[in-house]
Parts: C-alpha cells; sequence; structure tokens
C-alpha cells in the first residue's frame, strides 16, 4: 500500500467517525437488549443475555419497564453477586460507554 492509498484510507476513516458522532449527537433511546448484548454479558457475566441474568428477580428484561419494576437495591444484590461490577448504575454506564464506542467506531 502507498502512503499515499493509507493517507486517504485515514481520512476516509476519520470522515466515518465524525458522521457517526453526528449521529450520535443529541437524546437516544436505546433498548435494553441493545445496550446489553451477548458480547458484554459474556463478558462481564457467566451468562449469555440480559434475559438470563435477570431471571432471577422474576422478569424478562425484555422492557426497560420490566426492569424499572424491580428495586435499585435488588438489582445492585444480583450486580454484586453476579458481575464484574459493583451496582447496577456502574453496569448500565459501563453497557452505555461500550455502546457508544461501537457506534462511534463502526464502519460505513
Amino acid at each position: 500500500m502507498s502512503d499515499f492509498q493509507g493517507l486517504k484510507d485515514f481520512q476516509k476513516r476519520l470522515e466515518d467517525i465524525s458522521k457517526n458522532a453526528q449521529e450520535l449527537n443529541g437524546e437516544h433511546t436505546v433498548s435494553a437488549t441493545e445496550l446489553f448484548p451477548t458480547q458484554f454479558m459474556k463478558t462481564h457475566t457467566a451468562v449469555n443475555s440480559l434475559e438470563e441474568f435477570l431471571k432471577p428477580l422474576g422478569i424478562s428484561g425484555k422492557s426497560d419497564a420490566d426492569i424499572n419494576k424491580v428495586s435499585q437495591q435488588d438489582l445492585d444484590s444480583l450486580v454484586k453477586a453476579k458481575s464484574d461490577f459493583s451496582s447496577w448504575e456502574e453496569m448500565k454506564s459501563a453497557a452505555v460507554h461500550k455502546y457508544l464506542e461501537k457506534q462511534l467506531f463502526r464502519t460505513r
């Protein structure tokens, strides 16, 4: 690959990142299943899905309304016992960070 082609590829990549950042600007609604994909759950818990993780709390986790039915204390206890995190907020924050990173650096 010539230096010129490498520079063109780099410039294209920067343009993609810029476009992705513009699309992320503002408020967005992201479902729990998008926020906690299989790979995130496999990395940080002993299960493969948010649904499986939340099963002990008697909810499916398929909707935010399900999760909002559970007390913060119960979510924190489950997270402490079954994940790498010490609280539900910490787990959500890590998931949001990973989601944003994935969206920002996706290729077009």
